[in-house]
Formats: structure tokens, C-alpha cells, sequence
């Protein structure tokens, strides 16, 4: 994952604002409404990470976005679990994105499950999949829980169908137990003490049923 700093991640948000603002196919009204979600997103995911789920008003919302209470009920239903559920998406995306670039690129799905782990414990590889935000959300009602599960278990059905992982595991089970090493690393990362990346791997490896050594060549992250 590629890490962001918070001025990268204002820069993209800055970028995504321009290019809605740039779209000749949306109406005036639609770029502005794109806009302004924009803001109240990036407002309700700075004080996610300042305060906690919990930890702010629809009042301070409005006011992080420099918007009036009206607009943040005019984009958000539920003016915190809506972001919320919004922010876990996002970082879904992110790793389904992450999971297509390892399939593709690492000769086994064995080896794109611990290169997928391993980077949960660097850097984020975007503003949304950062450790401290995922850890958040995780807590809440609105992690997607079988979006994630589905993901870690197309890992797996790749891993069976490349004979990289055998045949006899049950992918639910080895999917569930995949997506709770995944955050527990990334927990570990939050306060830095995530395993060494040898670690990861074997941890990694004995869940999904392979031996090290069956990934070749041997996974190196960089």
C-alpha cells in the first residue's frame, strides 16, 4: 500500500472536488452537490480519527466542513452512521483493488494472501484503508463484514484453483480466519508492534494450508 500523508489526502480530495467541478456531463447542481459530499466526507473522517466514532455532533460536522447542519442532512440520512458506512466502503474498495494488483502480479494466490496481510502493517495504502481509520470502523455496525469476507475468499478460491492451497480447506473457514490476521496486523500496526514480515508470512501460510516454501519465488516486499 502506498501511504498518504494528510495534506495527500486533502490534495486528493482537493482533486476530486476539481474534476466534478471540471465534468461537463453533470449539471451545475450536480457538481456542487458532488463537491459539497466531498467536504462533509473528509470533515467526518478527520474527526473519526480525532475523536472516534462517538466523539462529535452533527453541529461539529457541519462545522469541520464550514457547511450549515441543513446541507449535512440534505447528503446524509443519518448524519453519522452515513459517512461511516460510506469511509468502510471506500476502504473496501481499496482492497479489492489491492486484491486484483496481487492476483494478477504474484505467482500464487497463496503468495498474494501474505503480501495482501503484509501490507496492512506498512503504510495505508490510501486515505481510506489507513490503519487507525480501519481499526475505527471495524467497531462499528458499519463495517461490511461479508464484503470483506467475500474478498478474503476469492484469495482463497484462487489459491485452491492455482493447487497454490489445497483443495480440502474449507474457504469460508480459511477466509474468516484470513480476514482476522489482516486486522489483527493492522490493530499490531496502529501501535507499532506489527510481526516482522517473515512472520506474517508463515501466520499467513499456516492459514491457508501451504508451506512456505511452496511460494515461489519467495514473496519480497519493498
Amino acid at each position: 500500500m502506498v501511504g498518504n500523508s494528510g495534506t495527500d489526502i486533502h490534495d486528493q480530495m482537493v482533486g476530486v472536488s476539481r474534476t466534478a467541478a471540471l465534468d461537463d456531463s453533470l449539471s451545475r447542481t450536480e457538481r456542487r452537490r458532488r463537491i459539497t459530499h466531498g467536504q462533509l466526507l473528509e470533515a467526518a473522517r478527520e474527526l473519526v480519527l480525532e475523536r472516534g466514532v462517538g466523539g462529535y455532533t452533527v453541529s461539529d460536522l457541519a462545522d469541520a466542513a464550514d457547511l450549515g447542519v441543513g446541507t449535512v442532512y440534505n447528503h446524509f440520512d443519518d448524519w453519522r452512521d452515513g459517512p461511516l458506512a460510506e469511509m468502510a466502503s471506500r476502504v473496501l474498495d481499496e482492497w479489492e483493488a489491492e486484491i486484483d494488483i496481487q492476483l494478477e502480479n504474484q505467482p500464487s494466490a497463496a503468495g498474494a494472501a501474505v503480501v495482501l496481510v503484509q501490507l496492512l502493517s506498512q503504510a495505508p495504502m490510501g486515505g481510506w484503508s489507513e490503519p487507525r481509520l480501519v481499526d475505527l470502523l471495524v467497531r462499528t455496525d458499519q463495517w461490511p463484514r461479508a464484503r470483506v469476507l467475500e474478498l478474503a475468499q476469492r484469495i482463497i478460491e484462487a489459491g485452491i484453483g492455482d493447487d497454490s492451497m489445497r483443495a480440502d480447506i474449507d474457504a469460508p473457514v480459511v477466509a474468516a480466519a484470513l480476514v482476522g490476521i489482516a486486522v489483527q496486523v493492522t490493530d499490531l500496526a496502529l501501535h507499532d508492534t506489527a510481526p516482522a514480515s517473515e512472520d506474517i508470512s508463515a501466520i499467513v501460510c499456516r492459514i491457508c494450508g501451504v508451506d512456505e516454501l511452496q511460494i515461489d519465488p519467495p514473496i519480497e516486499l519493498h
